[in-house]
């Protein structure tokens, strides 16, 4: 047996592939005869972003972003909205914001053509008109006025978590329902894939629900010792990010491993976002990472369309062929 060791400067999609072989002749008594040994070589790919035209005079730190139809959805500080319908090179300012006053922290989509939007001080909203116009829930399922931090949809309902509560709404966001399996811990996001909601927040702390009700249970992701404060599914398995530099995958919601590596990530990951065979990921010091590896490995973007050392990227979706990362002094960038 011969074991021949290539390593690459960083692990990333490749084009212009060329291949090579390579006879290795007899050295020592270890290796009898000759060996011949194949290596397929190639050039990585750039990855870039390009800062948005315009950002729908949007001020303050943009904290969540979400696509669905043909438009992007990105809310923040004053309960600010902002949209996009050319995938995220120009965005408009909502025309009304369902009543949010406080910084908003994260809106999602169903398949039913409506956003959802959640913040502080217990607010929620929805659009029914790609998010140019909101309206302020009914209810909000009993935070009163907790900060509501993520949400997300799948099955037939939304699904909303914060500080010390977990609350779901039947009715397309309009009213809400508090989950009668209880919590203390405070929750930063939420998502949905393989028939179960995943939520992550402090402490290390996940809890996952096939109903966002009665189901949940509980554990800690190894590997992580503080807040946990996004997370996503795509293709087969949920990826959790945080504190840092940390990221972690499972293909249960349950069984959680840690990345290898994490593409030059060493600071808060914030947000992450899948398109069917990359996961992308930003956070501290304006950085951005994707994994074509099912999130086993991370490599930094090419370009960061704008975001400096100094920002951060607070959230990350994808979209209309484009991942658009969102965060510090409104800034907005996508992907090429």
């Amino acid at each position: 047996e011969v074991i021949v060791r290539v390593t690459f400067a960083t692990n990333a999609d490749t084009i212009n592939m060329k291949t090579y072989t390579v006879s290795i002749a007899e050295t020592s008594t270890l290796i009898k005869g000759n060996a011949t040994v194949t290596i397929t070589l190639g050039r990585a790919v750039p990855f870039n972003f390009t800062a948005a035209a315009t950002n729908g005079g949007f001020t303050g730190n943009i904290n969540g972003v979400a696509y669905g139809g043909t438009t992007f959805v990105a809310v923040g500080a004053g309960g600010q909205i902002v949209y996009s319908t050319d995938n995220g090179l120009n965005w408009t300012a909502a025309t009304t914001n369902g009543g949010f006053t406080g910084n908003i922290h994260g809106v999602a989509y169903n398949s039913s053509g409506r956003f959802v939007a959640v913040g502080a001080n217990g607010k929620i909203a929805y659009s029914t008109n790609n998010g140019a116009d909101w309206t302020a829930s009914t209810n909000n399922g009993g935070f009163g006025t907790g900060n509501i931090n993520g949400v997300a949809y799948g099955g037939t309902r939304f699904v909303a978590v914060g500080d010390g509560k977990r609350v779901y709404s039947t009715n397309n966001g309009g009213y809400w329902t508090a989950s009668r399996a209880t919590t203390t811990y405070n929750f930063n996001g939420v998502a949905y894939g393989g028939g179960k909601f995943v939520a992550v927040g402090e402490g290390s702390r996940y809890t996952s629900s096939t109903d966002g009700d009665t189901s949940w249970s509980s554990g800690q992701l190894p590997g992580f010792n503080s807040t946990i404060f996004g997370v996503v599914y795509g293709g087969t398995r949920f990826v959790a990010v945080g504190a840092s530099g940390k990221i972690a995958y499972s293909t249960n919601g349950t069984d959680w491993t840690e990345a290898a590596t994490t593409g030059e990530l060493n600071g808060n990951i914030n947000g992450v976002a899948y398109n069917g065979g990359k996961f992308v990921a930003g956070g501290e010091g304006g950085k951005i990472a994707y994994s074509t590896d099912n999130s086993a490995n991370w490599t930094a973007a090419t370009t960061t369309g704008g975001f400096d050392p100094s920002d951060s990227i607070r959230g990350v979706a994808y979209g209309g062929g484009k991942f658009v990362v969102v965060g510090s002094n409104g800034k907005i960038a996508y992907s090429d």
